[in-house]
């Protein structure tokens, strides 16, 4: 067995409509490892 780190993933997905023309909108997937971030200072989902 490897010592590797587990591995959880948290994803927000947020998609945004163009404020000049309704029919275009974008998506945004911001993905935040909760192991390698609980640590750090800043909490906020990167």
């Amino acid at each position: 067995m490897t010592k590797e780190k587990e591995k959880i993933l948290y994803t927000k997905k947020t998609i945004t409509q163009d404020t000049n023309d309704p029919e275009i909108e974008w998506v945004e997937l911001d993905i935040y490892n909760f192991f390698e971030d609980q640590d750090s200072k800043d909490k906020t989902i990167h």
